[in-house]
Order: structure tokens, then C-alpha cells, then sequence
């Protein structure tokens, strides 16, 4: 979950300029969780409006997918992982090729595994590297919910 602090305000002269929508000049990632660094496209019949979002809820990521159409349309989704996730020795941001909800085939208990490009795979999941974890659902693939490159 992100979280802004009110002295991290930008002055009241851009709040003005964009309809009262105010701007920040950092926020706080309240844990250390991966989240998702989304490159959007929206299109409003004349123009096409590209803008970036920073979600930190898997469930927001799949309601977003679940919103794409002619008008709005995700170009590119990156995951950012904490150390603890892909032991690289520190934040890593790489294109997220596959989300996928997984059981464990001996506790059936949930969690995700999240694949990115160069066949690298992360997850908190206590049985993740074991052999024992099935993929049951894939909630976000490259190939299925992006355009082409």
C-alpha cells in the first residue's frame, strides 16, 4: 500500500491548472512488497493519453486488465521486487511475463509466483522452490492481456 504524507504537497498553482487534482512529490510504500509499474494507454476518440501507474495490489492489477478495451489498454506492466523476493541484493524492476495464483499440491494453501522475463520466478510462498507448488489460475500473461511489440 502506498501512503502520502500532506507536507510532500506540490504547490496549489498545479492543483489549480489540473481541476483540483493534487500532486505529490513522493509517497511511502507502507511494507516491503512487490508492486507494479504499469504503462497505460486511453483514447478518447481523438487523442491517445499515455500515463504510468504505480499499484501496489495484485487485485487492482487484475481489475485494470479486466477494464481494457478500445478506450483504455495497458502497453506494459513491470514488476518491482524487494531483495527478500529475488535475492538480487536490492530493488529490482523487470517486465513481468506471468502472474499466476498457485496452490500447494500437499496444504493447498494459496499464494502467487510471479514469472518475469528471462524465465526468473519470485514468491513468498513457504513451498516456492520445492516442487510442490501448482499454478491454478493465470491472473495477468504477456502474451494474452498486452499488444504485440
Amino acid at each position: 500500500m502506498f501512503t502520502v504524507d500532506r507536507s510532500a504537497s506540490i504547490s496549489r498553482f498545479l492543483r489549480s491548472k489540473r481541476g483540483g487534482t493534487p500532486h505529490w512529490s513522493y509517497i511511502e510504500q507502507e511494507w516491503c512488497w512487490p508492486w507494479f509499474y504499469l504503462e497505460t494507454c486511453a483514447w478518447d476518440g481523438a487523442d491517445l493519453f499515455r500515463r504510468t501507474l504505480l499499484v501496489s495490489q495484485i487485485e487492482d492489477l487484475v481489475e485494470l486488465l479486466a477494464e481494457q478495451g478500445d478506450q483504455f489498454w495497458l502497453e506494459q506492466v513491470l514488476l518491482v521486487s524487494p531483495d527478500h523476493l529475488n535475492h538480487q541484493g536490492c530493488w529490482a524492476m523487470e517486465l513481468l511475463s506471468e502472474l499466476c495464483l498457485s496452490r500447494d499440491d500437499q496444504t493447498g494453501e494459496l499464494g502467487y509466483v510471479f514469472k518475469v522475463e528471462g524465465g526468473r520466478s519470485y514468491s513468498a510462498h513457504p513451498s516456492f522452490g520445492k516442487g510442490l507448488l501448482v499454478d491454478i489460475e493465470i491472473l495477468f500473461s504477456r502474451s494474452t492481456h498486452l499488444p504485440p511489440r
